[in-house]
């Protein structure tokens, strides 16, 4: 019995060895690569809409026909980057126009050269600005500007603007006002007096999340005379709630010259967040 007993554990000893070897090695997880997450959107004013009517001919009535805007009275609403230095492909990121866009992911500690390229012909790109190099584990909102009121305006290097989304300055933040356009802006939040926010400068708010809607007013000027916004906004957990106003044309913008971009994002939930 002894013997059948040892000759049985043999076999069995022999089978695992066997079916260990015919089993795949379970690979091991590798860490999450470090990235940095951005948002590319543009500001500026929308292009007044042009029309041409034909000739009129034996005094027939000539309808006028729309036509399309201009090269360069838009951003391009593509641009490109190689992910690889020698790499002949190039990668696409998605620009928002005064509206929210996607969160793209970029190699971090490193600066990445954008091109436009002519979207006829798929071709002939050009450089267009560079991302500074942004920190590994980072989300920052990249924002596009033009001073120039020319119609081929969008063709030149824009000035940008980070916002810093996992920054120190907005680690405990939900609503976030920043004033790129020329005139001074004044807020109202709920029953508070207004706040003024001058040209260049930036203004966080904590407020509890998950609260009732919070009303909020933006008016334009010294003597306030104009209102931007006079919305509420529901509050929830782990997002930002970002206005931006820029300068716009009043004959595209319902007679105001300055616009309003809202931008409502996740806040990714990192493992470090970058320091100031």
């Amino acid at each position: 019995m002894k013997n059948i007993a040892l000759i049985l554990s043999l076999i069995c000893l022999k089978f695992l060895v066997n079916v260990a070897h015919a089993c795949p090695e379970v690979k091991k997880k590798s860490k999450a690569k470090p990235e940095a997450h951005v948002t590319i959107i543009a500001l500026g004013p929308i292009a007044r809409r042009r029309y041409h009517t034909p000739k009129q001919k034996n005094n027939t009535q000539a309808l006028s026909r729309l036509l399309p805007p201009k090269e360069g009275e838009y951003p391009p609403s593509t641009l490109y980057y190689k992910a690889r230095k020698n790499s002949k492909k190039h990668q696409k990121i998605r620009l928002g126009f005064n509206s929210p866009a996607s969160i793209n992911k970029l190699k971090p500690n490193k600066e990445c050269k954008l091109f436009r390229r002519n979207e006829k012909t798929g071709e002939d790109y050009k450089s267009y600005f560079t991302i500074p190099a942004l920190s590994e584990n980072s989300q920052t909102l990249i924002l596009l500007n033009q001073q120039s009121k020319k119609t081929d305006r969008w063709m030149n290097k824009p000035t940008l603007t980070a916002i810093k989304i996992n920054g120190e300055e907005l680690k405990e933040a939900s609503v976030y006002f920043r004033n790129l356009s020329s005139e001074s802006v004044f807020l109202k939040i709920a029953d508070e007096k207004p706040i003024a926010l001058k040209t260049g400068e930036g203004r966080p708010f904590s407020i509890e999340s998950g609260s009732s809607l919070v009303r909020l007013k933006a008016l334009k000027g010294k003597e306030m005379e104009a209102t931007l916004i006079h919305t509420a906004v529901r509050i929830p957990k782990g997002n930002l709630t970002v206005f931006v106003f820029y300068n716009a044309d009043p004959a595209t913008n319902s007679g105001k010259s300055v616009g309003v971009c809202r931008v409502v994002t996740k806040k990714l939930k990192l493992q470090k967040l970058e320091k100031p």
